[in-house]
């Protein structure tokens, strides 16, 4: 599960070797009545014992209201302890 506020995705997470990949789904409806349907991909690999780096995409669209938006994402997790 990642919590993102109004957006809760609900997905799996698969691991092989040193990379991950997490893919989730969030549903929610918006003031019209609109049902709105986000998707998430999140590719990782670790890179040592510190650093990890990821990319990530996401779309949020419906059927009665197309393609909201879509984004990508680079990221970079390094160990501060």
């Amino acid at each position: 599960t990642i919590d993102a506020g109004d957006h809760v995705y609900e997905g799996t997470l698969a691991i092989e070797g040193e990379a991950w990949t997490y893919e989730g789904t969030s549903m929610y409806v918006d003031e019209e009545g609109t049902t709105w349907t986000g998707d998430i991909i999140v590719n990782g690999v670790r890179e040592n014992e510190d650093v990890f780096s990821a990319d990530m995409a996401g779309e949020i669209s419906s059927d009665a209201g197309g393609t909201l938006y879509t984004a990508t994402w680079d990221q970079i997790g390094t160990r501060v302890r």
